[in-house]
């Protein structure tokens, strides 16, 4: 059916009957729409932005709804705060900017969600790609994460990549992060891969995983997810739902948690020499209750919510104790 075989006079009743009509009507109208969006955000005549901020969240629902031409057409039309074009909302970059300012040999588009800009821009995640000079997108819409895991999968070839997701295949510059592992795998000092293990042990009813981590500068540790799983953020968005079943998929499918350690921190090289002291007979008891410590405090950090907040609470007065009490000579304290 073409549009000339539109009839002039349309009741109600014709329309709800003959659903070739109302696709007809959709297809003409969705098509109109995105040709006068594109035409306004590509004049940059400052109407730009309030409009995009006016339909943001219904260009999002067609790239995730849409397919074919109109999906690719939508996407051209987002746009994102990033690390690079600053935090100020009228900076924002569209996609195509962000390829064309791709550092040589990148080959994904690098993303993080979080539930603000304020939260996302201290991500732990971020200190190693900006370092690096990479540009990270920060999505902050609540819709943003259904966004890019159902429509948003890829544009102009390149695959969107969550850094608050694990992946030894992470790209920094020529090589990956597994690769320059094993090219510092022998420069590993002796403590390193047993406090892995132990870290391991104690946090293992909390996490998956203890790995040491090629993309942490300034924080001691992060809490990631694994690839496959959901982000902090979308499991945040779905507990904020008061649905038992949602609560009860967590209970039978909790969030896999994988704790990157940034070995050059000093927090942890004097864990790692607290290890190798035999002479105390009380490191493991201290290395736990520190592990705890920097577990909790990464918790919110890396976009999770601590839902008990009790034992952290214990752990930092615990802490204290020690360090103020009879172990006066507690690692804090040398």
């Amino acid at each position: 059916m073409l549009a000339d075989d539109l009839p002039l006079h349309i009741s109600r009743n014709r329309i709800m009957q003959d659903t070739g009509i109302i696709r007809i009507i959709r297809r003409f109208v969705v098509r109109a729409m995105i040709r006068l969006l594109t035409e306004i955000m590509e004049s940059k005549s400052g109407d730009d932005y309030l409009l995009y901020m006016t339909y943001a969240s219904n260009i999002k629902r067609g790239v995730i709804s849409e397919v074919g031409p109109n999906q690719e057409q939508l996407k051209n039309l987002l746009r994102f705060s990033s690390n690079r074009t600053g935090f100020d909302p009228f900076d924002m970059t569209s996609l195509a900017a962000y390829v064309e300012r791709m550092k040589e040999g990148q080959r994904e588009i690098y993303y993080v969600v979080g539930e603000s800009t304020e939260e996302v821009k201290r991500s732990p995640f971020l200190e190693r790609m900006a370092m690096e000079g990479y540009e990270v997108l920060l999505l902050t819409d609540a819709i943003d994460d259904t966004l890019v895991d159902e429509g948003l999968k890829d544009y102009e070839g390149f695959k969107l990549v969550d850094i608050s997701k694990y992946s030894e295949n992470m790209l920094f510059g020529e090589s990956t992060i597994s690769e320059k592992k094993e090219g510092e795998a022998r420069g590993f000092e002796g403590w390193i891969v047993p406090l892995l293990r132990l870290l391991h042990k104690i946090l293992e009813k909390e996490v998956s995983r203890v790995v040491r981590s090629n993309r942490l500068v300034e924080s001691p540790c992060a809490v990631a997810t694994d690839r496959d799983s959901m982000s902090a953020n979308h499991e945040r968005i779905l507990r904020a739902y008061p649905l038992r079943d949602v609560t009860c998929a967590f209970a039978r499918n909790p969030v896999a948690k994988v704790v990157e350690v940034n070995t050059g921190h000093p927090i942890i090289t004097k864990l790692g020499r607290l290890l190798e002291d035999e002479e105390r007979q009380d490191r493991e008891e201290i290395i736990s209750r520190v592990a705890w410590l920097l577990y909790y405090s990464a918790l919110p950090s890396s976009g999770f919510i601590v839902h008990d907040p009790h034992p952290f609470i214990e752990d930092v007065h615990s802490i204290l104790s020690l360090s103020l009490g009879q172990h006066s000579g507690f690692l804090f304290c040398k």
